[in-house]
């Protein structure tokens, strides 16, 4: 990424992992860069420190729209809304607004493996990453999950697949991406405080296939809505395969499309066939883990791994923390922390994965969901509701006809009130349905306050 020499300089919005890593990068390659941030608190820390010992600028708990209007190029970190007048302002001077994912991939020549959705990102690509592993590959993982793409880039330390995690946030600025293999596991209702609505969000998501060509390969959820419509409106250009057992095919010209690495192989639906065929193989509970499942082994025969590795994967892998995770068993009542369920699609599954006599810790910070839909999804499984953050009220007004729901202060007494009305036999699950901003740094923390909380039961 060359600077023009008719502009001053890169300016690199939000400081956090990505911002840091990419404003080091680009001052490596000669940019003469800027970085802002609006939180007051970044003012004087480590990571400030450093990037100005390198000669870089900061604007710390304010955005210049001078600055951003004199730029070369914005480089926006995911987590950043793009609506802001600051971000406008740039638009219409003629700036460039991109995003660090953007700018690593099109540096990378290893072949790119990339996964989005609403849910069960993360699942996958660390579940990809250890077959390809598995199969004697040498992978980096990363992306929206744990190491920037950037770092891959400024590191000698080669790979011979990279698997990447994708947000919605970091396709919205990655106007030039062309994964290799690319995978949609899901689109439901989320951020819709972020997006003008959910064909925005939708949009944001089908882009991931928007640079492929006749090389590349998208494998697509069969059950989303409206997939062989968009698929043609958006003249998809990649080799399509769809996963999701509960697909009948009647459109041959999108049907497990061949792939060479596992060419003459059988189809890819009867090697995904196999595997479930071996339910012991894998620990994951839930359907959503199964498409979860079968959407890796499709990306990882895509991208290269053997049988045996894939095989191997599914044996040791044991899951992530804060999805549908066993804490514990007190008198007979067992414990689940699914504190990752920050939508309703997420809970759902969650609920989903138990048969019946559930008691359901929900609530958190709103992200425009209606929570009015879970009606269906509860119906025979949940038996009582417990509700903490913000939102509780909302799905209290949205459930409260159905279920027995119960207001609770903070999560201790969540807990406490939850185990008070659980008999033997029963399950208690944390599956907020909402992000956790309003009590925690992040949905883990939540989850770990969860855990904490049930320890002193014991």
């Amino acid at each position: 990424m060359r600077e023009s020499s008719t502009k001053k300089y890169t300016i690199v919005v939000g400081l956090g992992k990505s911002g840091v890593s990419v404003a080091k990068f680009l001052k490596n390659q000669g940019h003469n860069v800027v970085v802002t941030d609006i939180d007051p608190a970044k003012q004087d820390t480590p990571q400030t420190r450093e990037l100005e010992s390198l000669g870089i600028k900061s604007e710390i708990g304010f955005h210049s729209i001078n600055t951003f209007e004199s730029a070369n190029i914005v480089v926006v970190s995911p987590g950043i809304p793009l609506d802001g007048e600051h971000f406008q302002s740039a638009i219409k001077n003629g700036v460039q607004i991109r995003g660090e994912f953007d700018i690593a991939a099109e540096l990378i020549d290893e072949p790119i493996v990339a996964i989005t959705g609403t849910n069960g990102k993360t699942t996958v690509t660390t579940l990809i990453g250890e077959m390809l592993k598995c199969s004697g590959l040498k992978v980096f993982v990363g992306g929206n999950i744990g190491t920037p793409l950037i770092e891959y880039v400024s590191s000698n330390d080669k790979a011979d697949v990279v698997v990447a995690e994708v947000s919605s946030f970091q396709l919205d600025t990655a106007h030039n991406f062309c994964p290799d293999v690319a995978i949609l596991l899901n689109i439901t209702e989320d951020h819709l405080n972020r997006y003008p609505d959910f064909k925005s969000y939708e949009d944001s998501k089908w882009s991931i296939f928007a640079n492929q060509n006749q090389n590349c390969h998208a494998i697509i959820n069969s059950t989303i809505s409206n997939a062989q419509n968009r698929i043609l409106s958006m003249g998809l250009k990649s080799k399509i395969t769809y996963f999701n057992k509960s697909y009948k095919s009647t459109h041959n010209s999108y049907n497990f499309c061949g792939i060479s690495p596992i060419e003459p192989r059988a189809e890819l639906s009867s090697l995904t066939d196999m595997f479930f065929a071996q339910k012991r193989l894998s620990k994951l509970r839930g359907k959503h883990n199964q498409e979860n499942i079968e959407a890796s082994i499709l990306a990882s025969l895509c991208a290269g791994a053997s049988m045996e590795g894939i095989e191997a994967a599914l044996k040791s892998f044991n899951g992530l923390p804060h999805r549908i995770e066993y804490v514990a068993t007190i008198n007979r009542v067992d414990f689940y922390n699914d504190s990752k369920g920050t939508n309703t699609d997420a809970t759902a599954r969650a609920v989903e994965a138990f048969d019946s006599d559930i008691i359901l810790i929900m609530g958190g910070q709103d992200k425009n969901m209606d929570f009015s839909v879970l009606k269906e999804w509860f119906r025979g499984r949940v038996k009582e509701i417990i509700l903490i953050g913000e939102a509780k009220q909302k799905i209290y007004d949205a459930l409260s006809g159905y279920f027995n729901s119960t207001f609770a202060d903070n999560m201790e007494h969540a807990v406490k009130l939850s185990f008070e009305k659980a008999s033997a036999g029963d399950t208690i699950l944390l599956s907020p349905a909402c992000a956790s901003f309003d009590m925690y740094k992040n949905y883990s923390e939540r989850g770990y306050d969860f855990i904490n909380q049930v320890k002193k039961l014991i």
